[in-house]
């Protein structure tokens, strides 16, 4: 199995071919060192970030938005037959998609991997955060059958949306 990876290195966003800060201002993304992070609704539609809510399935907008904030699909998940008590405690750590072909998964990861990231970026010391050694790095890491398959569909799509 193949990677592709982002890695996090204190404040700094690295990876192979986006290490100048030319490239990372393309991105639309900087260090923002403890400014809360928006939702993720506001990451995927506003101009000040992806402005990408044309191009994400409403489907899956759905299914990742839900994923970060299942609060704010109560009602659906009571129409749904769940319980108030099963709603509160959702809190996602793991999301697994199965998708059929086309379906737009490959925009779907990259997204999640620009929040991911952004996420982190809001934190001063994203390390500390997650209780990791001060010179340990963070990696946002996307899965293929090949590392070709993973920098050619997602870590491309990822440049792309941002036009780097």
């Amino acid at each position: 199995m193949g990677a592709e990876s982002l890695v996090v290195e204190g404040n700094t966003y690295l990876a192979d071919r986006f290490r100048s800060p030319e490239i990372l201002s393309k991105t639309g993304i900087s260090a923002l060192e403890d400014d809360p992070p928006v939702e993720f609704e506001e990451f995927v539609f506003s101009d000040k970030y992806l402005n990408y809510g044309d191009v994400l399935y409403p489907q899956l907008f759905f299914i990742l938005d839900n994923f970060y904030n299942p609060q704010k699909y109560r009602d659906y998940w009571l129409s749904e037959g769940l319980t108030d008590e099963e709603i509160t405690p959702f809190k996602f750590r793991e999301l697994v998609i199965l998708a059929g072909y086309k379906s737009g998964k490959t925009t779907a990861i990259a997204v999640l991997a620009l929040y991911e990231l952004y996420k982190l970026l809001c934190l001063a010391n994203p390390q500390e955060f997650y209780k990791q050694a001060p010179e340990q790095e963070i990696f946002i890491t996307n899965y293929a059958v090949s590392g070709e398959q993973a920098k050619d569909t997602i870590w491309a799509h990822i440049k792309g949306i941002r036009g780097m």
